[in-house]
Parts: C-alpha cells; sequence; structure tokens
C-alpha cells in the first residue's frame, strides 16, 4: 500500500506509463518490415539503442489511472498516426485553414470540443507525470519543472476539481509528415519571455504548453483571438527549426545511424 501521487490517497498502485502502452506498437517496425524494437535515444547520455523496454513506474492508484484514460489516452489514441492512418489528421485536412509558410492554422471553433478537451487533457497529464516521474539514472530537466504553484492547478484540474489551468495554454502542431510520425519524445522545458515551454511528441502529435501569468503579447495574441486556451496547426514537423537543430545533434552523435 502506497501513496497515489495523484490523490494522495494510501491504495495499491498500478505500474503507469508515462507514454501511454498502446503508444509502442506503433513505434515498432511492422513485422513484414522485420519487426525491429524501436530506437531509444538518450541525448544527454550520448545513448542510443534499440529496446521494447517500456517507460512506466508504480505512481498512481486503479481509480486516478482510469480517470487519465477516460478522459484523455483512450480518446487520443484514437486520434495518433499508427502504421496505417492518421485519424487526426484526416479530420483536420477537411476544415478551413489559414495557411502560412510553415504551418496552417484552423480556428478553434472549428474543431469539435471533445477533441480540443481530450488533447488539453492528455497533454496536462503526461506533463504532470513527468514532473513528478522517477527518473533513475536518466536526469531529466522537465522534473520539478512546473513548480509549487502549476503543479497545484495541474493535480487540480487532472482530479476534475477545477475546469481549466489558469495561465496554461496549449498548442497542438498536427505532422503531415508521414515519415515522421512513428515515434514519441519525452517531457523537455525551456523558458523564454517569462513564460515555461514544457513539449513532448507522440505519434505525428506535437505538444507544448505554454505557461505563465504574465506571458509576452506575442505569445498571447493568438490564443486571444481564437478565443481558445488550445490552437491546432499543421506542419511538416522537419522543416521546423528545433527538429532541425535536434537532428543534426543526433547524427554527430550517433553518425552511423
Amino acid at each position: 500500500m502506497s501513496v497515489c501521487a495523484l490523490c494522495g490517497l494510501a491504495k495499491p498502485l498500478k505500474d503507469s506509463h508515462l507514454i501511454p502502452k498502446a503508444a509502442y506498437r506503433h513505434v515498432r517496425d511492422r513485422m513484414e518490415d522485420g519487426g525491429r524494437s524501436p530506437m531509444r535515444v538518450h541525448l544527454n547520455a550520448r545513448e542510443a539503442f534499440h529496446t521494447d523496454a517500456q517507460i512506466k513506474r508504480y505512481l498512481l492508484c486503479n481509480e486516478c489511472e482510469q480517470l487519465f484514460s477516460a478522459r484523455g489516452e483512450s480518446q487520443v489514441s484514437l486520434m495518433w498516426a499508427t502504421h496505417d492512418n492518421f485519424p487526426l489528421l484526416e479530420q483536420l485536412r477537411c476544415l478551413p485553414s489559414q495557411a502560412g509558410r510553415r504551418f496552417s492554422m484552423l480556428k478553434s471553433a472549428d474543431i469539435p470540443p471533445r477533441i480540443l478537451d481530450s488533447l488539453f487533457y492528455f497533454a496536462a497529464s503526461v506533463v504532470w507525470r513527468s514532473n513528478c516521474w522517477d527518473w533513475g539514472r536518466y536526469s531529466s530537466e522537465h522534473k520539478g519543472s512546473l513548480g509549487p504553484s502549476f503543479e497545484k492547478k495541474f493535480v487540480s484540474f487532472l482530479k476534475g476539481e477545477n475546469s481549466e489551468i489558469k495561465g496554461a495554454r496549449l498548442l497542438v502542431t498536427v505532422n503531415t509528415n508521414a515519415e515522421l510520425n512513428g515515434m514519441f519524445g519525452f517531457p523537455y522545458y525551456r523558458r523564454s519571455h517569462s513564460c515555461g515551454f514544457h513539449r513532448f511528441d507522440v505519434l505525428g502529435l506535437h505538444f507544448c504548453f505554454l505557461l505563465g501569468d504574465n506571458i509576452h503579447p506575442s505569445l498571447s495574441r493568438p490564443f486571444e483571438v481564437m478565443g481558445s486556451k488550445t490552437i491546432v496547426l499543421l506542419s511538416d514537423v522537419a522543416s521546423t527549426p528545433a527538429f532541425e537543430s535536434m537532428a543534426k545533434r543526433f547524427y554527430s552523435m550517433f553518425p552511423d545511424e
């Protein structure tokens, strides 16, 4: 009997996944392509290796685990990219969008609320889990990065005590490059313009939480115009500066991969 990290009650704990268990089968090669295990990369530790090991630990009680599943994971697992299709991208491409040089922006009002709500809750659950996760020998800059104030806000929202996280805005980029959808990246943290950026990737979906009570107007203005805490973009992630920087770093460390 241990204490659940979310509800704070002493209960038997489940072996919880940081990234949903259902996502792992989509990062493994198809059997007809050899069935090779996915590659795990730790840039800070300069390690890259193939493994089927999943990132999990005893964290939540059964009730909280089911809450995360019902409000986020079960819905988002029907949206992300698989070996065969990308349901969310296919649905969003049927909606009007405003095209830019690097991305297309959709009006939040055109996207069904259940999709926006599920994306927000799922992203919040992953960021919160990573924030309190025991990373073992692998250090993580994301651990403890929410700070006491936002950590309390996330817990209250995830438990259903509040309907929003004050000071939180979510940007979801849906990748249009099918060659780069079969991967996920664990949460990482950067701070700029009085704002904390909490990012992670899951199977064609890039999540970026902007956290701050007084973030720069250039960052808050798009959300005000949309009248929403969540904005969704369509973009080829290979063309983004962040991906280009990561790719250069990876190949400088592992030139033979």
